[in-house]
C-alpha cells in the first residue's frame, strides 16, 4: 500500500493533467468557432478524449498518467496478481461519466436539467449524497489510508507501489508531509467523537416532523424525547414529554431543561409501558 501522501499527490497531478490536457487545450480549440452548436458539444468532446486518454492508459497499464509517474499501481483486493477487466471497464465508464457531470452540472449550464424538471430535486439530492460519501470516504482515507476514492472503494481498488521490493528515496519533505496527514487525521476524528449526534439528529427530526398530539399516549411511549429510541423504565416530565429515565435524568443534572420545548423539567414520574 502506498503512503497517504503519494496518493494525494497522484490525485493532485492526475487533475492538474486533465485540466491540462483535456479541458484548456480544448477550449483552444473551440474559440475558433462561433457557433453556439459547436459550442454545446464541448462538454462531449472533452469527455471522449478523456476516456481516450483512460483507455489507453488505465486500460492498458492499469495506471493512469500520475500513477505512472510516481510508480504506483492499480490492484485488486482480492486477487493482487490480476485486475479483472469489467473492473478496468467500469472504471474508465464512471470517470467517463463524473467527467461529463462535472461539465455539464457543476459548471452551470443552463441546458443541462431543463427538461427533467419534475427530477430536478431528487438529482441535487443525490448529487449532495455523492459528496457526503466523498467526504466521509477522504476521512476515513485519512485515517486507515487504503482508498483515497470512492470509486476505488466500491471496485475493490487499491493504489500500491509497482515494484514494492525497490526502495525509494524518502526525503525531509515527504516524512513530513505524511506525519502531518497523520496528526490531521487523528485530530479531525478525535474532533469528530465530541459532536452529540443524538441532540443532532433531534435538532434535525425537529425541523422536519410535521406537529403531533401530546395527549396522544401510545405514540409519545414509542420515542424517547433525549435518545429518540425506545424509552426504557419511560418517565413524563411536568411538561408532558416522555423519555428513558436515565435520559430524563440526565437532563435534569445538566440544568434541567427539556430538549423537545425547552421548559424547566422540575420533577419526573414512572408511566406504563406500551
Amino acid at each position: 500500500m502506498s503512503s497517504r501522501v503519494t496518493q494525494l499527490d497522484v490525485l493532485d497531478l492526475d487533475s492538474y493533467t486533465t485540466d491540462l490536457l483535456i479541458r484548456k487545450e480544448v477550449d483552444k480549440c473551440m474559440r475558433l468557432f462561433s457557433s453556439p452548436v459547436i459550442l454545446q458539444l464541448k462538454p462531449y468532446v472533452q469527455t471522449a478524449l478523456y476516456a481516450t486518454l483512460l483507455y489507453h492508459t488505465v486500460g492498458k497499464y492499469q495506471q493512469t498518467v500520475a500513477q505512472r509517474l510516481f510508480g504506483v499501481i492499480m490492484i485488486d483486493t482480492q486477487n493482487p496478481n490480476h485486475v479483472q477487466r469489467w473492473k478496468i471497464l467500469c472504471y474508465i465508464a464512471a470517470e467517463a461519466f463524473g467527467f461529463l457531470w462535472s461539465e455539464k452540472y457543476d459548471a452551470g449550464h443552463p441546458d443541462f436539467l431543463s427538461s427533467w424538471s419534475k427530477t430536478t430535486t431528487v438529482v441535487n439530492f443525490i448529487h449532495n449524497m455523492a459528496r457526503v460519501s466523498r467526504l466521509c470516504n477522504f476521512l476515513l482515507f485519512l485515517n486507515k489510508g487504503q482508498f483515497s476514492r470512492l470509486l476505488l472503494l466500491a471496485l475493490g481498488l487499491k493504489v500500491c507501489a509497482e515494484n514494492p521490493g525497490e526502495v525509494g528515496d524518502v526525503s525531509y519533505t515527504i516524512l513530513g508531509r505524511e506525519i502531518l496527514w497523520r496528526g490531521f487525521a487523528e485530530i479531525l476524528v478525535e474532533t469528530i467523537t465530541q459532536f452529540d449526534l443524538s441532540k443532532i439528529r433531534r435538532y434535525i427530526a425537529k425541523g422536519v416532523a410535521t406537529p403531533t398530539d401530546h395527549n396522544d399516549d401510545v405514540a409519545r411511549l414509542k420515542q424517547c424525547c433525549v435518545c429518540s429510541e425506545w424509552p426504557t423504565q419511560p418517565h413524563e416530565s411536568n411538561c408532558g414529554h416522555v423519555g428513558c429515565y436515565y435520559c430524563m435524568s440526565v437532563c435534569i443534572l445538566e440544568g434541567g431543561q427539556c430538549p423537545t420545548c425547552s421548559s424547566t423539567i422540575s420533577n419526573i414520574k414512572m408511566v406504563g409501558y406500551v
